[in-house]
């Protein structure tokens, strides 16, 4: 494999005080400064960051992650499956299929909230496989921070044959949907979402399926 060199310039926070410009019950605007390492001019952006959430530190600041996204696979002897979520996002004042995910509760690490969102969720309980690097949702708008857990479900154990969520009052509009994990989960997104015009599929989703279309052509 080629290793890939880059150089990036270390970038530090102004001593400048933030600014908050809004708060909210769960979210807060606020104003930031940075200084530009090449010519010491100070900038200003505007971040919108959660009120009040608990964060799970990694290795350094800079990988603070509040939430865990779960791509959770259904092994079957000729197919795999994934599970996935609809629900009503107010934000967006539409139906999103996406990730179950959720946020991290104090003292708790990512695979315990990947399978403990996934159970509340779907119902399904799985094997934790693996857990991505730390991924940015929308780094232009948001410090907001999580991980992907891989799990894998195994649905001839007795908990996974009538999988039941239990789902909080917040969580009324949320269905489990199960999907063939293939080259052809991309077309039926796209199906999906030409059937149910107020339905958007989530951007990591996407770009999931996305990976698996274009697999088989490289």
């Amino acid at each position: 494999m080629t290793k890939i060199s880059l150089n990036l310039p270390i970038i530090t926070q102004n001593p400048q005080p933030t600014e908050k410009l809004g708060n909210g019950q769960w979210l807060g605007l606020e104003r930031i400064y940075y200084t530009l390492p090449n010519t010491g001019e100070i900038r200003q952006w505007e971040v919108c960051r959660r009120a009040s959430v608990n964060t799970t530190k990694m290795e350094s600041k800079k990988e603070e992650i509040n939430a865990v996204d779960v791509v959770a696979i259904i092994h079957q002897e000729k197919q795999k499956s994934i599970v996935l979520v609809v629900q009503y996002r107010p934000a967006v004042d539409t139906f999103t299929i996406e990730f179950p995910s959720g946020l991290i509760d104090k003292d708790e690490d990512v695979k315990a909230a990947a399978l403990r969102e996934l159970k509340e969720e779907t119902g399904y309980v799985g094997e934790l496989l693996n857990i991505s690097p730390t991924i940015c949702y929308e780094p232009g708008l948001t410090d907001s921070c999580c991980k992907l857990a891989f799990v894998k479900i195994d649905p001839t154990i007795e908990v996974n044959q009538n999988p039941t969520p239990t789902l909080e009052a917040d969580e009324w509009s949320l269905q489990t949907i199960v999907l063939p994990c293939d080259e052809n989960l991309l077309d039926i997104l796209k199906d999906l979402q030409a059937d149910k015009p107020h339905l958007v599929v989530d951007s990591r989703l996407y770009t999931f399926a996305l990976g698996l279309a274009t697999s088989k052509y490289l």
